[in-house]
């Protein structure tokens, strides 16, 4: 799996992201890219450190640890969250009853908001969802996919390439075929080529009883 730039999402209840938004960047956090909310990478506080109000990575902590402590310890913390993540994920897709249960127990937005503002050619209409940090994002994010009236769950994939495993949703395109086994055709290329692609090719052959001899039809 790559590790990806910083994905800046803006949600708040004057600009509400809309809910792909919210369900985009869950999968994104899943799949290696860091999250900054609201301008600022949030993680969950670790246990035993008080969250700085300001830069992470240039000033002193609150409780006088040194930046780089408190960045490997949020990184620590931010890899913890992002497996439980890739987890939940994961159990969406093999056992879903399992993981709505999960998901109703995490639930805990008792209010949300109706937000109706202008934007260029008309307007939208948004449900603002108060999001505190990443671990929020991420209870949201899965309940949004595993919503049967929103139908993510029925699209919800992950790569079959062994270095990616990346989770995306179905890709239709423009061709009759829709794309469900690889996150990209650049990787659905790579599966298919190299040692076991070739493998593939012989299992494919000999089945039919060929064995690529010269001479041979």
């Amino acid at each position: 799996m790559l590790r990806m730039t910083v994905l800046k999402l803006l949600h708040t209840s004057q600009q509400p992201a809309t809910e792909q938004e919210l369900v985009e960047a869950t999968l994104a956090l899943a799949n290696g890219t860091d999250v900054e909310l609201n301008r600022v990478l949030v993680p969950p506080a670790p246990a035993g450190f008080n969250q700085p109000g300001h830069d992470l990575w240039g000033f002193p902590t609150d409780d006088g640890q040194a930046p780089s402590t408190w960045e490997a310890v949020w990184r620590e913390t931010l890899e913890r969250l992002r497996a439980d993540l890739r987890a939940r994920l994961a159990q969406a897709m093999s056992q879903p009853d399992a993981a709505a249960a999960a998901a109703v127990r995490a639930w805990h937005w008792p209010r949300v908001q109706p937000v109706l503002r202008l934007v260029p050619g008309g307007l939208r209409l948004t449900v603002y969802y108060p999001v505190a940090g990443l671990e929020e994002l991420c209870d949201l994010g899965v309940a949004l996919i595993l919503d049967l009236d929103r139908g993510h769950q029925a699209d919800l994939c992950r790569c079959q390439l062994e270095s990616c495993g990346a989770y995306f949703f179905v890709d239709r395109g423009a061709s009759n075929r829709p794309r469900t086994k690889y996150c990209s055709p650049a990787h659905m290329l790579a599966f298919h080529g190299g040692d076991r692609g070739a493998a593939r090719v012989r299992k494919h052959r000999a089945r039919r009883g060929e064995t690529g001899a010269p001479g041979r039809s």
